[in-house]
C-alpha cells in the first residue's frame, strides 16, 4: 500500500477487526486541488452560508439540512 508523505502504513488486520466501514471517495488529483485553491484565492470566492448553529444545537442543524430548503452551507460552530 502506498502512503502519503509522513503517513504510517495502514494495518489491514486492525482495520478489519475494528469493524470499520471503508468507502472510497473520489476527490481528484492534487494538481486539480491546487488549481481550485488558486482560483478561489485569486477570485476571493466565498461559500454561501445559510446558517451557523452552535455546537449545542447539532440536532437542529441536521434537521435544517434534511429539510432541504436552504440555499447555502449549514455550519456547526465550536465556540
Amino acid at each position: 500500500m502506498a502512503c502519503g508523505e509522513g503517513a504510517k502504513p495502514l494495518d489491514p488486520g486492525l482495520l478489519f477487526a475494528s469493524g470499520a466501514v471503508v468507502r472510497p471517495v473520489a476527490t481528484g488529483s492534487r494538481a486539480r486541488f491546487t488549481e481550485l485553491f488558486r482560483a478561489v484565492e485569486v477570485h476571493r470566492a466565498r461559500p454561501v452560508i445559510e446558517r451557523v448553529f452552535p455546537f449545542a444545537e447539532v440536532p437542529d442543524a441536521f434537521r435544517s439540512v434534511q429539510s432541504g430548503g436552504g440555499l447555502g452551507k449549514v455550519v456547526i460552530g465550536h465556540r
